[in-house]
């Protein structure tokens, strides 16, 4: 199947007002080919709803995609995902209707992978659920030697935004916690975490964007011209 790595990024215009621009990429990485491209302004938030999807397409992004909605959007285009979540804004539910506990979920002892089949509720913006979907979440281990850097991120990420850390948000930098639509048969827990890690071709290519080819600032006349220049 086609896998399609998205993320975004932001272009500084040139001139005077120095705004930004974000750039929304959908990369083919079975023929390591930019796919789709979006360019929005800066205030225009991440979403898989910004590209359009075949049946079997295998859509891969990182927490910024990882909300029940674009759960939602792809399985309602049948395509399949795997995005990476955070425990405390994506919540899990088993098949009473009842909210998981992620502290459940963490692989113990030696164990290095655990996953579960759970339910997550589609809502509208008055909080009534539309629909439920049943999915897999898999969380996986943080080799021991990125523990601590990944630690030290969200304590620098909420020292940022002048909020307190939470003891559970330090615990869970310690693993990776996945859902995807994809089916034990095909996919299993081991395979998923595998798939997520060729996530990092993505950022790749926007480091050969600014870095290598050294465009950092760009003029756009209009966005079919920032297409072209991307």
């Amino acid at each position: 199947p086609r896998l399609m790595l998205v993320d975004a990024t932001n272009v500084r215009l040139q001139g005077k007002d120095q705004h930004l621009e974000r750039i929304h990429v959908s990369f083919n990485l079975n023929n390591n080919r930019i796919d789709q491209l979006k360019v929005t302004d800066e205030h225009v938030a991440e979403s898989l709803t910004h590209f359009s999807m075949k049946p079997g397409e295998i859509f891969m992004g990182d927490c910024a995609y990882g909300t029940v909605n674009n759960c939602a959007y792809t399985i309602k285009q049948r395509a399949d995902f795997i995005l990476r979540i955070n425990p405390q804004n994506f919540p899990i539910y088993d098949i009473m209707g009842n909210r998981i506990d992620y502290k459940t979920l963490r692989p113990v002892g030696r164990q290095q992978i655990r996953e579960t089949r759970c339910l997550i509720k589609e809502k509208d913006k008055c909080g009534k659920i539309l629909k439920t979907y049943l999915v897999r979440v898999i969380v996986g281990r943080v080799p021991k030697s990125k523990v601590k850097a990944a630690q030290k991120r969200k304590r620098s990420k909420a020292k940022k935004k002048q909020n307190s850390i939470k003891p559970e948000t330090i615990q869970n930098a310690g693993f990776v916690f996945l859902v995807t639509s994809l089916t034990e048969e095909n996919y299993g827990a081991k395979a998923i975490l595998e798939l997520y890690r060729s996530r990092w071709q993505i950022e790749l290519l926007f480091k050969c964007f600014k870095q290598l080819l050294k465009i950092k600032t760009i003029r756009i006349a209009s966005p079919k011209y920032a297409r072209a220049m991307i």
